[in-house]
């Protein structure tokens, strides 16, 4: 039988679209701890969401942001069903985002306005059928494209009216270069989600000094980090992991050897990796020769995103 391909198992976790994944998060490189802090802040209230909310994810590549933001709006998309609220998640992150009607192409916008003016456009078109809103309304709401904090205001007010909520995953250049604007747009039944590329870049978000800004940090690996991700994947026998074990020995050796694996992403890819060439030769046991092994023989390791990473 042939083995998974291992790049199946190399995308984020997305709890968000498929609630099984939710069990397959590890306590590893601080992504437990900002979730938590994250489920603390948005329950503090009785209404979540009364006055909207902003929240940023910062951390190096390869940190966990992207599955933390997945976890995240998973937990608020469920805690606002408990409380009678309806939700709509909207994720904008490339490719997931298309291109405007008569714009001819897929290229990101490149300044602060085009980005912003495709966002808010892009979510009054995506929630007029579940605002049930006459088409004069989604025109004027359209009007408001380019005065933004007067026009995700009104977008709030038909969304209360609707008694529903948008969770808003935005592109990571959102966070990057126009946080300001996403903070300054907060309003009731709206949360927006960004990755912020390094933690200094979320941690300077707290200067606002408001409940409704959550700035939340994920870091490197922790030297146990790896053996409870490895013990993790091996005890689900989900893809490439199905009937293998190894040893916390082997693991603490790849840790302390290969110096290259800072992240959880390229832990992930290595191990991935490293069971499928067990499994194809039949084997049944992970080693740290076969980690070193698939490393050395691919030592431009293609890091990119792929499944079932906490990245």
């Amino acid at each position: 039988m042939k083995p998974p391909n291992p790049d199946e198992f190399e995308r984020p976790l997305t709890p968000h679209v498929n609630a099984e994944e939710h069990d397959l998060y590890v306590d590893v490189d601080h992504t437990s701890q900002a979730y938590e802090i994250f489920c603390q802040k948005v329950t503090k209230g009785p209404q979540p969401l009364s006055n909207g909310v902003t929240v940023f994810v910062g951390g190096e590549s390869g940190c966990g942001k992207t599955s933390t933001i997945n976890r995240c709006v998973a937990f608020l998309n469920g805690h606002l069903l408990q409380t009678g609220m309806n939700c709509v998640i909207v994720d904008l992150r490339r490719p997931a985002l298309p291109p405007l009607p008569g714009t001819g192409g897929g290229d990101e916008p490149e300044t602060t306005e085009e980005r912003q003016h495709e966002v808010f456009t892009y979510l009054v078109s995506k929630l007029s059928a579940q605002m049930k809103l006459p088409g004069a309304d989604e025109d004027r709401l359209l009007g408001h494209a380019q005065r933004r904090k007067t026009g995700y205001a009104a977008l709030s007010r038909h969304l209360t009216q609707a008694n529903l909520a948008v969770l808003v995953i935005l592109p990571e250049s959102q966070a990057n270069y126009d946080a300001p604007n996403y903070i300054s747009y907060r309003a009731p039944n709206i949360a927006f989600f960004a990755e912020a590329a390094g933690e200094e870049m979320a941690r300077q978000y707290t200067q606002w000094g408001s409940d409704d800004i959550i700035s939340l940090s994920v870091g490197p690996l922790n030297p146990e980090d790896a053996w409870k991700y490895a013990t993790k994947r091996i005890n689900s026998g989900i893809g490439p992991y199905k009937g293998l074990t190894i040893d916390e020995l082997d693991v603490q050796l790849m840790m302390e050897k290969i110096r290259a694996v800072q992240s959880i992403r390229i832990l992930n890819r290595l191990m991935n990796h490293a069971a499928h060439n067990v499994l194809a030769v039949r084997g049944k046991h992970i080693t740290y020769s076969h980690l070193s092994d698939h490393w050395l023989s691919n030592s431009t390791l293609d890091l990119g995103r792929g499944g079932m990473t906490q990245t």
